[in-house]
């Protein structure tokens, strides 16, 4: 927390300035890319995301630069295996597991979307800011690591999700689903999955990403 505290300092109760953005010494910091991103992760993710990314191009730049912020993020994929694919395996404890394309097992848990959940259960009526193409969201993976293709359970049938090598996006969830009768909807095989809401809220992006790239126990 040293090289976030320095910076408090600097700035005089930072939060309430951080919009104005107008501090030399600030500006000074954040041009080093190094000290910037170790300052963003120090912050939790929800942090950047809703709030931290909006102050201005050069902070929106440095995120979109780190590759730990946006792995955190869920906008690129830790490992390198590739989107996982499930494998049904009737003995096993969730009826199969997710591996990848060559069939070596997920060295990591699998985390889901923090907002996976809200999205499910929404009205089939979106608001503007759902709903826009081009928003942010929709290219943040359903899972970290990425899975390739999901089966959501709509009532007595079901609706094939393939993400292909990209893996499974929230936007792709949702715009095959969002004319579906309203009503809660889930995902198939997702039982082994892991929460994430703790992590995105309350820990450091650092933190939040250490506990991406945990080992299975």
């Amino acid at each position: 927390m040293a090289i976030l505290q320095v910076w408090e300092q600097r700035m005089g109760n930072a939060y309430s300035d951080l919009p104005q953005h107008n501090n030399s010494a600030c500006d000074a910091l954040f041009g080093v890319l190094e000290l910037a991103e170790a300052i963003f992760l120090e912050l939790s993710p929800q942090q950047i995301l809703a709030n931290f990314q909006r102050v201005c191009r050069k902070w929106r730049d440095i995120i979109a630069a780190s590759m730990p912020i946006q792995q955190a993020l869920f906008f690129r994929p830790i490992g390198n295996q590739g989107p996982l694919q499930f494998v049904e395996s009737p003995g096993e404890q969730y009826g199969g597991s997710w591996v990848s394309s060559l069939g070596s097992r997920c060295l990591f848990p699998i985390h889901e979307h923090v907002l996976v959940g809200p999205l499910l259960l929404l009205e089939r009526k979106p608001g503007r800011a759902i709903d826009r193409p081009e928003a942010s969201w929709r290219q943040q993976l359903l899972t970290q690591p990425p899975v390739r293709a999901v089966t959501v359970n709509v009532g007595s049938g079901n609706v094939k999700v393939d993400g292909g090598l990209a893996g499974v996006t929230m936007g792709n969830i949702w715009d095959a689903t969002h004319l579906c009768p309203p009503g809660s909807l889930s995902i198939g095989n997702w039982s082994s999955w892991k929460g994430y809401s703790n992590e995105w809220r309350n820990k450091s992006t650092s933190d939040a990403l250490k506990a991406l790239k945990s080992f299975k126990k």
